[in-house]
């Protein structure tokens, strides 16, 4: 049964990933302008420019285009920039692991701050403690990303000076340098993602400090330390770390606003530079690239869900 479910997954994601893949490469004809002029340049001639055309396969029949860029996808080959004639492909690979190392950072923030918050909330269900922290998170949870960084980059780095706004520290050559820099771009992102993790914990918390087994420890005597955390998180965290999973890839994906605001020069950063600078193949690339990344995510995290726990089936057969 979980063979049969990991084929179907498969089917799933080659599915999802054929109609992203052409999505992408209809970027070409969805940009505002002419791609082959900012290749050849604004002088060139009509002869240069159909040139340009042959050499971004724009003279092809869309589907035609699709295999072939499907085909140099498989190969890791995004093209050329149009304006820095560099490798797509080797630019993200510099530009992977600053945006890994954020995305990454707040998961595990998110986590941190997510499991004693939502563990206690649960076990103070209606009183001073739970009230608050859902009212933050409600608050967290309604305010976009690129707002919190705002907030956050006002108190902490204008008016206490603690952070760094702007800028980036390589971890190898700096690395309490690299845990400053990232510091503001990595909480933007964590406390929004810890909202929702919050909530959800603290719901699954609540049912499962109302099973039987967590009564009789109750009642046994055991401090709220023992039956918290020996007896109800465990099965409280399942849903959890699912989402955790899940997470990931968004937050791979929502990097790029922060990394515009706090100047990080990450995948989000280049994104931006390249739509700016008109080069739709280094925008195609590395839209390409994350979409990917957080199918694979999401598809991996569904199999490990099957195979973790039993009682799910396929079908949704128990």
């Amino acid at each position: 049964m979980r063979a049969r479910a990991a084929v179907k997954r498969l089917s799933h994601v080659i599915a999802v990933l054929s109609i992203v893949t052409f999505m992408t490469m209809l970027m070409l004809d969805l940009a505002p302008g002419d791609p082959a002029r900012v290749a050849a340049g604004d002088t060139a001639t009509p002869e240069q420019l159909a040139a340009a055309r042959e050499q971004l396969n724009l003279d092809k029949p869309v589907i035609v285009r699709w295999l072939l860029w499907v085909g140099d996808l498989l190969r890791g080959d995004l093209g050329t920039s149009l304006r820095t004639r560099q490798d797509v492909s080797d630019v993200l690979i510099e530009r992977i692991p600053v945006t890994a190392e954020i995305a990454v950072l707040a998961l595990v923030m998110a986590l941190v701050i997510a499991i004693p918050v939502g563990t206690w909330s649960a076990y103070r269900k209606g009183r001073a403690f739970d009230k608050v922290s859902q009212a933050v998170g409600s608050v967290l949870i309604s305010a976009p990303s690129f707002l919190v960084a705002l907030v956050l980059s006002y108190g902490l780095a204008l008016q206490l000076g603690w952070l760094p706004i702007v800028g980036w520290a390589g971890f190898a050559e700096d690395p309490v340098g690299n845990l400053r820099t990232a510091t503001l771009a990595v909480l933007s992102l964590a406390l929004c993602e810890a909202a929702v993790f919050v909530r959800l914990l603290r719901s699954d918390m609540i049912t499962v400090l109302g099973q039987e087994y967590v009564l009789a420890a109750t009642a046994k005597g055991l401090s709220p330390y023992r039956v918290l955390v020996k007896h109800a998180l465990r099965p409280s965290s399942f849903s959890l770390l699912t989402l955790a999973g899940i997470s990931l890839g968004r937050l791979i994906g929502g990097t790029v606003t922060i990394e515009v605001i706090f100047s990080i020069p990450g995948i989000g950063q280049l994104i931006y530079q390249s739509i700016m600078n008109k080069d739709v193949i280094t925008v195609q690339g590395a839209v390409a690239f994350i979409a990917i990344a957080y199918i694979i995510i999401n598809a991996t995290v569904d199999l490990m869900y099957t195979w973790l726990d039993p009682r799910i089936k396929v079908g949704g057969k128990r």
